[in-house]
């Protein structure tokens, strides 16, 4: 006759908890596998817009030779590292940086309007001072021109605020212009 192993029901369970691990760690493997593929998709995004917007930049900015030279060399750089770089027309780029692909435009323009921190506080608290709006015709780095009603205003708290009158406008004629003392 056979006889029947001596088998306790906790040995029996044992083979149980070994099948429930090995679907625990193939569901762990799932999602490693899942977070690295979506990690991967970010960085090479991430890569795909820095380029674009570094080679949409330098070649906006290409006025002359020398910086045609550094913007053609930016891309040869790009490209050198496995992204593909197509340039459609000054200032657009489009790169492709494995599965993403990423646009930019850019361009460069004058502007009479540069405001330096500081002034800008300046006028604020000038305006606070005396309680009305002060609106520049416009502003230079450490300077800015007023129409004559509000310099006659802006005079009054301007030695106060560190900025002194120049006999020069910046602006057109008539103008009354601050600048830091």
């Amino acid at each position: 006759m056979y006889k029947q192993p001596n088998m306790s029901r906790q040995d029996f369970e044992r083979g149980q908890a070994s099948v429930a691990a090995a679907g625990v760690l193939a569901v762990v493997a799932l999602f490693v596998v899942a977070l690295s593929l979506i990690g991967q998709a970010m960085v090479h995004r991430s890569r795909a817009q820095s380029a674009a917007d570094a080679i949409a930049l330098a070649s906006a900015s290409a006025t002359d030779p020398d910086r045609q030279r550094a913007a053609d060399d930016l891309v040869d750089w790009y490209e050198s590292r496995g992204i593909e770089v197509r340039q459609q027309g000054a200032g657009q780029t489009m790169v492709i940086s494995g599965p993403s692909r990423a646009d930019a435009r850019a361009g460069v323009a004058q502007t009479t309007t540069q405001r330096t921190p500081a002034l800008v506080a300046l006028l604020a608290r000038a305006e606070q001072l005396v309680g009305q709006e002060i609106t520049p015709i416009s502003w230079h780095e450490f300077a800015i021109a007023l129409t004559p009603e509000h310099g006659q205003v802006f005079v009054t708290v301007a030695t106060d605020l560190g900025l002194c009158e120049v006999s020069a406008p910046i602006a057109t004629p008539g103008s009354r212009t601050f600048e830091l003392c």
